[in-house]
């Protein structure tokens, strides 16, 4: 998003430097843990008095994934997100009639989903899920504990949703997976549109361009 902010700006002689960047990844990541963990500790430590360290756990994690769901949602408005979202379902529609094995124009890949098993919006709620879970045995230590929990244990939480995906992906087609994963494709109807045929161009030659450089480097 920064490469393709760079990109627009270029075209409008307006230029991005390095501290205008770093400020802005700054200021997002800032809000996005205050939105994401503060929030939701707030209202569990709100809502789970005279309650145990599982009832916050719960409270904590839910509150956390109805704040995902409700910025998706509330994003998708933005008609720049809205086209956003447009070409994340042309990527997908690509990747799925690769997969398949069928040929990639745009006749072919139109008729494929918006939803994949491998997508970062289902890896986001994956994310949410197990923090629920481990953020859940760690209880409700002192503040600065609790706090400090939340932080560190980010890259486990990564790591367990990313194999999560990896392995859903690899198992698509087991009805037990298929089961697990439907919370995960429907999250994806708030971050895919159906694209037009000029974004299908887009995503098919994105695709293209990806594969031969991946030739290239294992040449």
């Amino acid at each position: 998003l920064m490469w393709s902010a760079n990109i627009q700006a270029a075209a409008e002689q307006i230029e991005l430097s390095a501290n205008t960047i770093r400020v802005t990844m700054a200021i997002a990541i800032a809000g996005a843990l205050l939105f994401f963990l503060g929030v939701p500790l707030l209202a569990a430590g709100f809502l789970s008095r005279g309650h145990g360290n599982l009832f916050f756990g719960v409270v904590d994690g839910a509150v956390r994934i109805a704040l995902l769901l409700l910025y998706l949602y509330a994003i998708s408005f933005k008609a720049e997100i809205a086209r956003l979202f447009a070409y994340h379902g042309a990527e997908h529609k690509t990747i799925n009639a690769y997969e398949k094995g069928l040929p990639l124009d745009v006749p072919n890949v139109r008729t494929q989903s918006t939803l994949h098993p491998r997508c970062g919006t289902g890896f986001l709620l994956a994310v949410m899920v197990v923090s629920a879970f481990v953020f859940g045995l760690v209880g409700r230590p002192a503040l600065p504990l609790l706090l400090l929990s939340r932080i560190v244990l980010i890259p486990v939480i990564a790591m367990l949703a990313y194999e999560f995906i990896r392995f859903a992906g690899r198992n698509r087609n087991n009805p037990i997976v298929k089961v697990l994963i439907l919370p995960f494709l429907l999250t994806q109807k708030l971050t895919t549109r159906e694209p037009d045929d000029r974004q299908l161009e887009v995503a098919l030659a994105a695709f293209e361009a990806a594969r031969l450089e991946e030739k290239e480097a294992a040449a």
